[in-house]
């Protein structure tokens, strides 16, 4: 993610002392939850939410909470097009989803950085100050159809594991 000068504000314009703190703080919770700290001489930087994960069971849910509330504080201060927003939930989705796999979900969490990409979402997506909700683009669409179509073909497959494995359990019992 690029440095951002103190002063700047995630949506360009004159906002209100309050809009400003919001920003600040959404910043600031972005940054603390994915690239806080760095790795001396790797580069690498990771954020409480790879801490936070190493717990396990609630560990994912609890930094989860932490990026919902920054999905639900932008759906109010920059009026984002739903579209934008699902696509940050399913962001946000596959973190908790992958995120609850040991080990593997805690260097997802790493390499993933939810906020910052929920982040980056609001900067390309807001409104400029006095101007309407934007629209979503078609790579927000295309994003969300594939991920709507990946959890079809997931539920689909777990619907044929479930009927394989209640079909080989009565055929058990018929053998009995």
């Amino acid at each position: 993610m690029r440095a951002r000068h103190p002063d700047h504000h995630i949506v360009e314009g004159d906002p209100t002392p309050r809009a400003r703190e919001l920003d600040r703080n959404l910043e600031m919770l972005s940054r603390l939850m994915d690239s806080a700290f760095e790795i001396p001489g790797l580069r690498w930087r990771f954020g409480l939410d790879a801490i936070i994960g190493l717990v396990p069971g609630i560990g994912d849910l609890v930094s989860g909470g932490v990026s919902f509330a920054i999905i639900g504080l932008a759906a109010i201060r920059y009026r984002l097009p739903a579209i934008t927003l699902a696509r940050m939930g399913l962001n946000l989705a596959i973190d908790v989803l992958i995120g609850a796999i040991p080990l593997v979900g805690d260097a997802f969490d790493v390499w993933w950085k939810v906020s910052e990409r929920n982040l980056e979402l609001i900067r390309r997506r807001a409104p400029a100050p006095g101007y309407g909700a934007s629209k979503g683009t078609a790579r927000d669409w295309a994003f969300a159809a594939l991920i709507a179509g990946f959890g079809f073909l997931l539920l689909c497959g777990l619907g044929v594991l479930l009927w394989s494995l209640l079909l080989g359990i009565s055929g058990w019992f018929k053998a009995s």
